[in-house]
C-alpha cells in the first residue's frame, strides 16, 4: 500500500521551535544537559534540556479505536485499557448495548460518553468515551444513514487553536458488502455527512470499523474507496492488520488537517480486533 496517496505513516512528535521553551538555550545544569556529548557527557539519554521541553507537544490528545464485539461483559477490561494507556478519548464500535448503564461501568470516574443505540434491526452500536478534561459536544444527527451507523462530536482542548470534528462509525459486513455498487452507496452517504460537517469545521477525524480490506488495492471496490479518500484529502491510518483472524486492515483512522503521532496497533485480547492507538491534535496554523 506504499503507493497510495491516502495512506500516512506514523510520525514522530516534532518540536514547534516557536514556544518560549524551544527558543531558550540549554541550561547545562540538568541531568539531560550533563549527559549531552556537547557538554562532555556520554550521550545515552538522548533527551533535550529539561528547561527546553516543547510546550506544544503537550497539546496532543491520546486516543484509541477498537471494535469491542459486545461491551457488556468487558466493562472492567475497557476501563482498565483506558486508564493503563492514559487515554483521553476511546472510540468503540459494535458495542451491542441496549442502555447506557454498561458504558458508565466501562468508563473511568473522570470520563463521560456519547453513544448511538439504534432501534434499527441489525445495528450494533458505536460510542465515544472521553475525559472530562476535554470539552466534547455531541452534534445532533440530521438523519439516519442506511449503510452505516455513527456518532458525531466536537473535541476541544484548551491549548488548541481550533476544535476537531470527530465521526465514529460502523459499516456492517454482509455477503454483498464487498461489491462496487454497495461501496458506492456507502460512499455517497459518507460524502453527504462530510459535506455537512465541512461547512463548519476544518479539522476532521473519522474513526471506525469500515469492513473494507484497504490492504487489497487490486480490488475495484477498494480502489474506489481509496480514490474517495484522496478526493476528500483524507489520510488513512494504520498500515497494518487490525484483525486477529485475518491480515486485513478494517479499523481505520482517517484525518484531514489533523496531526497524527505514535500510531500503533496492539492486541489487547478484548475482542478479535486489535486496538489502534494514536495521538492527535489539529494542524497548527502557519
Amino acid at each position: 500500500m506504499s503507493g497510495s496517496k491516502a495512506l500516512g505513516a506514523p510520525q514522530r512528535r516534532t518540536r514547534c521551535r516557536r514556544c518560549q521553551a524551544c527558543t531558550r538555550t540549554n541550561c547545562r545544569e540538568c541531568r539531560f544537559c550533563k549527559d549531552m556529548t556537547t557538554f562532555g557527557g556520554p550521550g545515552c539519554m538522548k533527551q533535550c534540556c529539561k528547561k527546553r521541553k516543547c510546550t506544544a507537544l503537550n497539546t496532543f490528545v491520546r486516543a484509541a479505536l477498537l471494535n469491542v464485539n459486545s461491551m457488556k461483559e468487558k466493562t472492567s477490561k475497557i476501563s482498565k485499557l483506558i486508564t493503563d494507556n492514559q487515554l483521553n478519548v476511546f472510540f468503540s464500535t459494535e458495542t451491542w448495548l441496549k442502555s447506557s448503564m454498561v458504558l458508565r461501568k466501562a468508563s473511568p470516574p473522570n470520563f463521560d460518553f456519547i453513544h448511538h443505540l439504534s432501534k434499527v434491526t441489525g445495528r450494533r452500536g458505536v460510542a465515544i468515551q472521553f475525559s472530562t478534561d476535554l470539552q466534547v459536544k455531541e452534534i445532533p444527527k440530521d438523519k439516519e444513514m442506511k449503510t452505516f451507523e455513527y456518532v458525531v462530536a466536537v473535541l476541544k482542548h484548551d491549548e488548541w487553536e481550533e476544535p476537531v470534528l470527530s465521526i465514529n462509525l460502523y459499516r456492517p459486513s454482509e455477503k454483498t458488502s464487498y461489491t462496487v455498487d454497495i461501496i458506492t452507496n456507502f460512499l455517497e452517504e459518507l460524502q453527504e455527512l462530510l459535506d455537512q460537517v465541512l461547512q463548519n469545521y476544518n479539522n476532521i477525524l473519522v474513526t471506525g470499523d469500515f469492513n473494507i480490506w484497504v490492504d487489497c488495492e487490486e480490488m475495484k471496490y477498494v480502489q474506489k474507496f481509496l480514490n474517495f479518500l484522496s478526493d476528500n484529502s483524507l489520510v488513512l491510518h494504520p498500515t497494518e492488520s487490525t484483525v486477529s483472524r485475518s491480515n486485513h486492515i478494517l479499523d481505520l483512522v482517517l484525518v484531514r488537517n489533523v496531526e497524527m503521532s505514535d500510531v500503533k496497533v496492539q492486541n489487547d485480547h478484548i475482542s478479535d480486533h486489535y486496538t489502534v492507538y494514536f495521538d492527535l491534535r489539529p494542524e497548527r496554523r502557519r
